[in-house]
């Protein structure tokens, strides 16, 4: 089984060149048409935050974040929404992505394991757009940036391999159960508001922290914001909890969709 998904990986390296062409014309068919281009990439994830921050705003805008060294709301919000649009869209896109590409995953001798690949080097793409926001308006509202901030790096590297765990799930999965697409969107939606993305843990009752704490998501946004805008060190039981996760979702996705993937040329 090691031998397998080792070999299975190797695959994935050989297919490095293929995997940034092909995510390359994504990124290029997202904006393809489109009199704002590029823009969109800058402004679909603003427009998405001033929604938020406009309906929740008045909730939240007086309270303390002092536990993330702010007491602005915009920018405790900013913090949780970044990492969470780069993990909401490549898992929601995530689940018809194979059945998009059927031409190309009915190929016998086609790697269709880098279709997701691909699928998630574009929202890194779009995500370090975001992150660049997120740089830009922390420096803008506290004056500084610290160099603790580099420890953001971690967070987003585990994320993207429970990213791409995901993917690989939900995507291979989908071939076979097409209500799959359907679950996904429904999840996501219920896992946002999980997530204290637009609130702080601290309003919750005690109680019912420990089901947020466990929550990837959550330790993720909150590592954000504690190396970005708080600028301190990252909590180490919580980066070990995320990196036993997101190694777990990797390996589980890849033995998954190589398991299933001789079977997709006949459903398909």
């Amino acid at each position: 089984m090691i031998t397998r998904f080792i070999s299975f990986l190797r695959t994935l390296y050989k297919n490095r060149y293929m995997i940034k062409s092909f995510a390359l014309a994504d990124l290029k068919r997202q904006y393809e048409g489109s009199y704002g281009g590029m823009f969109w990439a800058f402004g679909q994830p603003l427009l998405l935050i001033l929604t938020y921050y406009i309906i929740f705003g008045f909730i939240f805008s007086k309270g303390n974040f002092l536990e993330y060294g702010t007491k602005s709301f915009a920018l405790f919000l900013l913090g949780g929404m970044v990492p969470w649009l780069y993990f909401s869209a490549v898992v929601s896109r995530s689940s018809t992505v194979l059945l998009e590409n059927k031409s190309l995953v009915t190929k016998t001798l086609f790697p269709s394991e880098i279709i997701p690949i691909c699928l998630m080097v574009t929202g890194i793409i779009n995500h370090l757009i975001g992150l660049a926001i997120l740089i830009v308006f922390t420096i803008a509202i506290t004056g500084t940036l610290s160099p603790f901030a580099i420890f953001v790096l971690p967070y987003f590297l585990l994320m993207s391999l429970m990213v791409l765990g995901v993917s690989w799930i939900l995507s291979s999965l989908n071939v076979f159960v097409r209500d799959i697409g359907q679950l996904v969107a429904v999840v996501l939606n219920i896992w946002f508001f999980y997530t204290p993305i637009f609130y702080p843990l601290s309003v919750v009752p005690e109680k019912y922290k420990i089901f947020l704490k466990i929550n990837p998501l959550y330790v993720v946004a909150d590592g954000y914001r504690r190396t970005l805008i708080q600028g301190t060190y990252p909590d180490p039981y919580k980066l070990m909890y995320l990196a036993a996760v997101s190694i777990a979702m990797f390996i589980i996705g890849g033995m998954l969709y190589k398991k299933l993937k001789p079977a997709f040329i006949d459903v398909l």
